[in-house]
């Protein structure tokens, strides 16, 4: 009896010793020995813990902008009897005629500051266009000028212009050429101000004023 206990001792530990790495013995042996011998100090696991959550955060987001957007195509620029196009509630949008809309309402500039020539005024228009990053002008004629600009957060803004000698001023419409919804928001993703703050820009390089109740023109 004694000599079958000694034997069978033998056999169990061959076959522990066998098949203990492939059931995964050492691994958990050898793993809680790394962590005995090389502590993570606490700022090392902050720093681990803060890059994975910047990848997740950066895959997430690219996936949603990738997978789950929505864009919608807005209608072609252009004068509509004679006229820009008002802007629709959704759009990223700011237009002279879009009197009913507070929000996406311009006033016309006039450009007595400058000249009393409406040629002079126009081709000073297009020269101030063409100095803003990323234009590129599409129709120009003596009362309609049309250009693009890249868009914010992706896609074509288009920026519009009509002379009206009658009052000595021009009218303008900038207008976002996609309507984009990102699943589940209902809501369209907002360009914060861009088309707006392009047209201050151009109105700025030329001196012109806004019509309006405080204008002196």
């Amino acid at each position: 009896n004694g000599s079958w206990s000694a034997q069978s001792s033998s056999i169990r530990m061959a076959f522990v010793s066998w098949v203990g790495p492939g059931l995964g013995c050492g691994r958990q042996r050898s793993y809680r020995e790394r962590r005995r011998r090389v502590p993570m100090a606490a700022h090392d696991v902050d720093s681990v813990r803060a890059r994975v959550l910047r990848v997740v955060g950066a895959v997430s987001t690219a996936s949603c902008l990738a997978v789950a957007t929505v864009a919608q195509q807005v209608e072609a620029a252009g004068l509509v009897n004679g006229r820009l196009a008002p802007c629709r509630a959704d759009q990223n949008c700011v237009s002279t005629t879009s009197f009913r809309n507070a929000t996406k309402f311009g006033p016309p500039w006039t450009y007595f500051p400058q000249t009393s020539n409406k040629s002079e005024a126009f081709a000073s228009l297009r020269a101030a266009v063409e100095k803003q990053p990323g234009a590129r002008i599409v129709e120009y004629t003596d009362t309609y000028l049309l250009a693009e600009f890249p868009a914010f957060p992706k896609g074509i803004d288009d920026v519009e212009f009509t002379l009206l000698p009658e009052d000595g001023a021009v009218g303008y419409r900038s207008c976002s050429r996609e309507v984009i919804y990102v699943y589940p928001i209902t809501q369209p993703i907002s360009d914060f101000g861009k088309n707006r703050a392009r047209l201050d820009d151009i109105r700025a390089e030329l001196g012109w004023e806004e019509l309006g109740a405080d204008s002196q023109y």
